[in-house]
């Protein structure tokens, strides 16, 4: 009976493939130039080819963006009952009041456009973001899934994610062979690409790469493992190509029975790879084998390495085969939640500790701890015992009062630096200022645009402290020697630039919103700040002087934008940009210090409505700094004061706190 079983498993999955493998999308544009003969911007489309060589018929295949789950996606195939055949690439084009016919299309694109190519109009609403979108495909019937479920595993067929349109010749978005993501853009004469009949937007509509070989990043691992009876197991393979893989599993060479196995079996796809994860949750003898998995995407068959596992009831001493967090810094009012995943057989105890010593109670796999109190910061540890053996892990906890950290300035739309108006070197960027009284290090924060997520949100790896009064550039794309070149020498030599991959600030209006690394809700956040449309070339900035609640960002008000010569603001070396990256105000300068009968006459220029606290030391060795005064700036930039104390030599510093 099992074999008969996996003989079925076998068919079907052969069927699969030959419906559903050998689909995948191929082009995206996101956003048309206005400046269309036509009367207006082209409406948003994308492209899917068929790479295999079976016709399929396309009726109950839907499609939706990335902010829409299949319940309720497109199905634009069934009127026309389309077939796309062996080979066939065809278009899928939302429709407007310009385009909205597969003869408008050709007519936008004119006589490079194939006539052949079928072109197929799409109703729906969700019209593809320029900001960063995401394009999915669906098998028929996948809208009776639970809409609930995170991956859109069920059904999935293809799923592409594309960042922020470019604003110079509008091109689309086309395949990277160098790490399957959809990361190029089409170049007018490249691989088919041209530039529209009736405006300047470049795309190969109805012309495809070819297919692409499949790599596999992840292969089933451990080679050889062995775990008491009852542990848990699991095995990953990952890939990438054009069309992007699918998974079949083996047991000893066969198609995996779940059900024999107690095994669950998880497929995800994501921008530029697909994923299996086969899980046993509790393993018993029968699971002693060997596994593997094939790889197919309806052109090309991988089998992935084997891995071998053996399950025992001789008694092993425990091991850890998961432990989070590790060392981390939270602030009062967070929880910190300790997990521990282990087996050993028999099943191990647990015990929680504190600097080494027990805690009562505490005797799960999991311990959570309220942070009320900064004498929580410790050593937080868990100690695994059975007959055979005992093992422990343990990270360091710091715990402070939560940091005063702000975004102070975002740019979202840059200059064009060269008369052709590429801006392809200059991206968008955005300032993180601590405006507190203690040093913060960032490495492990988090930060996402206006989606607010923390799921999906970008995690900085730099070992980046800023401290007290200083403000960091976080940049898209850009070294920190390609962002220097762009402002020039007025940007500050020492100030720290750390670079991310593209998330897209949209110039029509976006967000950003900091996290630290122990945050695990959306509101639990440092800050976060909206911004509406751009004017190109000039950044949103902070007003130091405001009094409001949000500390003065001005991102949907008119002077929220900056302006050179306020507040620190200048114009870049390349391009004319307007900004003040690296710092929110006009730095204290002395203008003149002079000795007088009564002791030391100090001037010097500031920031208005700011609290100037006059430091000294007698000499630059000492270890420390000198308060003298504090003295505020209302409403003026120059201030003066007289030290006293002294008629001999002094060394002097003013640091500034905001007037609050």
């Amino acid at each position: 009976m099992i074999k008969k079983t996996l003989m079925i498993g076998a068919a079907v999955f052969s069927s699969w493939f030959s419906a559903h493998a050998q689909l995948a999308i191929t082009e995206v544009q996101t956003s048309e130039n206005k400046s269309n003969s036509l009367g207006g911007a082209g409406p948003d489309w994308w492209e899917l080819k068929n790479f295999g060589t079976n016709d399929i018929n396309l009726t109950g295949y839907s499609w939706n963006d990335g902010s829409h789950s299949v319940q309720g996606a497109d199905l634009p195939f069934d009127a026309a009952n389309v077939v796309i055949h062996a080979g066939e690439t065809i278009v899928i084009t939302e429709s407007n009041t310009i385009v909205g016919s597969p003869a408008t299309f050709q007519q936008w694109w004119g006589p490079n456009l194939n006539p052949s190519v079928q072109i197929i109009v799409s109703t729906t609403p969700n019209g593809l973001s320029k900001s960063g979108e995401a394009v999915r495909l669906w098998a028929p019937g996948a809208n009776l899934t639970d809409s609930s479920d995170p991956n859109d595993t069920s059904g999935l067929v293809d799923r592409v994610d594309v960042g922020a349109e470019p604003t110079a010749g509008i091109p689309t978005f086309i395949y990277d062979t160098n790490n399957g993501t959809f990361d190029l853009t089409s170049v007018s004469g490249v691989n088919g690409a041209f530039t529209a009949a009736t405006s300047t937007d470049v795309g190969s509509p109805g012309v495809a790469p070819n297919a692409s070989p499949i790599i596999l990043t992840t292969q089933p691992s451990p080679a050889s493992y062995t775990i008491p009876l009852n542990s848990p197991v699991s095995y990953t393979i990952s890939g990438y190509g054009l069309p992007k893989p699918k998974f079949q599993w083996l047991f000893n060479g066969q198609p995996v029975d779940t059900n024999a196995l107690g095994a669950v079996i998880l497929s995800t796809i994501s921008n530029n790879m697909a994923s299996s994860t086969l899980t046993i949750a509790s393993a018993q003898s029968v699971d002693s084998g060997t596994f593997s998995a094939i790889a197919t995407n309806g052109v090309q068959t991988l089998t992935s390495s084997n891995a071998v596992l053996n399950v025992t009831t001789t008694p092993s001493a425990p091991a850890i085969s998961a432990f989070s967090p590790n060392n981390l810094t939270a602030y009062l009012g967070q929880t910190v939640t300790y997990t521990v995943s282990a087996f050993g057989s028999p099943t191990p105890t647990y015990q929680w500790q504190y600097n080494g010593t027990n805690i009562a109670g505490q005797t799960a796999s999991q311990f959570q701890i309220y942070l009320s109190d900064t004498n929580q910061s410790g050593t937080y540890g868990v100690v695994l015992t059975n007959s055979a053996g005992s093992t422990n892990a343990s990270a360091v906890l710091v715990v402070t009062p939560k940091p005063t950290l702000k975004i102070t300035e975002a740019m979202s739309s840059e200059s064009t630096n060269t008369s052709t108006g590429d801006v392809s070197n200059h991206s968008d960027w955005w300032e993180l200022s601590n405006l507190g009284n203690f040093s913060v290090n960032l490495q492990g924060y988090r930060f996402d645009d206006a989606t607010f997520s923390l799921a999906a949100a970008f995690t900085i790896t730099n070992n980046v402290t800023i401290q007290p009064g200083e403000s960091v550039i976080l940049v898209e794309d850009m070294t920190p020697e390609q962002f220097r070149t762009w402002w020039g020498p007025q940007l500050g030599a020492n100030i720290q630039i750390i670079t991310y991959p593209s998330i897209g600030f949209s110039a029509d209006g976006d967000a950003i919103t900091v996290w630290n690394a122990a945050a695990t809700t959306e509101s639990d956040n440092l800050d976060s700040e909206s911004f509406s449309t751009a004017v190109r070339g000039v950044s949103f900035g902070y007003d130091p002087n405001s009094s409001d609640a949000d500390y003065g960002f001005l991102g949907f008000a008119p002077d929220g934008l900056s302006v050179a010569g306020v507040n620190g603001a200048f114009v870049a070396a390349v391009g004319g940009d307007i900004g003040s990256p690296g710092t929110i105000l006009n730095v204290p300068s002395f203008n003149n210090i002079t000795q007088t009968n009564g002791g030391i006459a100090l001037s010097w220029s500031t920031q208005p409505n700011w609290t100037n606290t006059v430091q000294f030391k007698n000499n630059l060795t000492d270890p420390n700094w000198m308060i003298l005064t504090n003295l505020t700036s209302d409403g003026t930039s120059l201030l003066n004061f007289v030290d006293t104390t002294t008629n001999s030599q002094r060394f002097y510093r003013i640091t500034l706190n905001l007037n609050q």
